[in-house]
């Protein structure tokens, strides 16, 4: 089992257990004065395998580690430097994990860090029913995916995709669309009193990616990506603030390129990418 501990500069200790908020708020873990300092502006998420990570909250002024302002979620060790606002905390942990362990961990954590970027941070209840807290991202995009529904705090398809991760019957991660954009929620199993959900917003497919992946040009890719959508070209023209002849010329090139003669092939093609989803 992990203790670890904060210290700030005036010989406070703060003793971190399961998972901590830093911030302005009072309600935070970690209660921290100061303008510079978000309501609430980090958070160190204790893993199962027992090791800290430090997450970011998309906070306005962000997080120093080790006198770096982090770009991703890290994970502690004894003897880091953590910065929010004016205030300079030490980190300090003393466990019987392994190096091995350590390594393990780092690397289960990696590909869930590229994923906290920028995002919002949800605690729910190990059955799924309350939330304890969330962060202000959190907040704000959820209900926009999820009705609000009488008498239940956490959505009823949300506890029931918790409850059935533990039974292994369906994957760690969870996406909810709306139009072009969608709410992904990606789990990371805390092994304390709760079960931490990343909340990240992201679009269902963009221009560049058509363009990417079927080699055209990005004006191409923009065109083809509206039309997908389901508009005619004098529609594709007032979008993109071109002329209705331009958008024929452009389709034009690219059914050449693709190798279809009308818009209907043009856009199968589109539709059968990875990661499409028809608007």
């Amino acid at each position: 089992m992990l203790n670890a501990y904060l210290t700030n500069s005036a010989g406070e200790r703060f003793e971190l257990t399961g998972s901590s908020i830093l911030g302005r708020s009072p309600e935070c873990t970690v209660a921290l004065a100061g303008r510079q300092v978000s309501g609430q502006h980090c958070l160190i998420v204790r893993l199962s395998s027992g090791c800290d990570l430090l997450v970011d909250l998309n906070s306005t002024e962000g997080t120093q580690l080790n006198h770096a302002r982090m770009l991703l979620p890290t994970l502690l060790e004894g003897g880091d430097v953590i910065q929010v606002g004016r205030h300079v905390l030490a980190y300090d942990s003393k466990s019987a994990e392994s190096t091995i362990t350590a390594l393990a961990a780092l690397a289960a954590a990696a590909p869930v860090a590229t994923q906290l970027n920028g995002t919002g941070v949800i605690a729910f209840s190990l059955d799924g029913l309350t939330i304890p807290w969330a962060s202000e991202r959190a907040k704000t995009l959820l209900p926009i995916y999820f009705p609000l529904e009488p008498d239940r705090q956490v959505p009823r398809s949300i506890t029931d995709w918790l409850a059935k991760i533990v039974h292994q019957t369906l994957p760690e991660t969870l996406r909810r669309s709306q139009g072009i954009r969608q709410l992904v929620l990606h789990l990371i199993e805390c092994a304390e009193s709760h079960n931490l959900v990343v909340v990240s917003e992201e679009e269902v497919f963009d221009a560049a990616g058509i363009a990417r992946q079927l080699h055209l040009s990005r004006r191409e890719g923009e065109v083809l990506y509206w039309v997908a959508a389901g508009n005619d070209r004098e529609s594709v023209g007032r979008i993109l603030f071109i002329s209705k002849r331009t958008v024929d010329k452009h389709c034009e090139n690219i059914f050449i390129k693709l190798g279809v003669t009308d818009r209907a092939a043009a856009v199968r093609l589109v539709v059968a990418l990875p990661g499409f989803a028809v608007p």
